[in-house]
């Protein structure tokens, strides 16, 4: 339990604060990976874009 009250130290919470933040970071990961290979495959490209 330390640890989840030192993460959420970093943000002025305590262990609970460090439990929403390990849990929340692999969906913002993910999500950034997901982005990324949407832009870099042309992401939102309509006909009038080409």
């Amino acid at each position: 339990m330390s640890t989840l009250a030192g993460i959420g130290g970093i943000v002025g919470g305590g262990a609970i604060a460090g439990t929403a933040i390990v849990a929340v970071a692999p969906l913002a990961v993910a999500g950034a990976i997901g982005y990324g290979i949407y832009k870099l495959f042309g992401g939102h490209e309509t006909l009038t874009d080409q």
